[in-house]
């Protein structure tokens, strides 16, 4: 009777130990495919992302955040110089004075939103919202690769960039 029992616990034993050996070959795999699933959700969620900056009121609305809480790379990378006009002042500088105003704006606004109204090629209609009130802006833009803000008196004034 002890040869029975003792035949069917190695048989048992034998058959968790082939399970155990069929799932140690599964996980490698396993572990491969939800790395290839997670890499493409952040690839799909990147190509939306970059898709929607590539629209008139995606680059707006980029360059207004970032010219209202002082982000100087997105800033400069998404406006252009009004034709006929040239910044004298080193990048440096336009970055110590947007970084500046956008302390100061968050320092007297303990909210900013801002908000898409209307975009078509060539302009973009927004609004800023303050604790003391809305600035509508009226962005122009052009297309140079990308679309970018055409930066002028009236952008800046709006948004308070240098």
């Amino acid at each position: 009777m002890s040869s029975q029992v003792s035949e069917r616990q190695r048989a048992g034993e034998l058959r968790n130990f082939q399970r155990d050996q069929r799932r140690v070959r599964r996980t490698p795999y396993v572990t491969l495919g939800l790395l290839i699933l997670l890499t493409l959700a952040v690839a799909v969620t990147a190509a939306i992302d970059l898709r929607r900056l590539d629209t008139p009121g995606g680059a707006a609305l980029s360059w207004t955040e970032a010219a209202l809480f002082g982000d100087c790379d997105r800033y400069q990378l998404l406006s252009v110089l009004e034709p006929g006009l040239e910044d004298p002042r080193p990048r440096e500088e336009v970055c110590a004075v947007l970084t500046e105003t956008a302390t100061a704006n968050l320092a007297q606004s303990t909210r900013i939103q801002v908000q898409l109204l209307s975009a078509q090629p060539g302009s973009a209609e927004l609004v800023v919202r303050r604790p003391d009130g809305e600035v509508p802006v009226r962005l122009d833009l052009v297309r140079d690769g990308r679309w970018k803000v055409v930066r002028n008196a009236v952008a800046c004034g709006a948004v308070g960039c240098p």
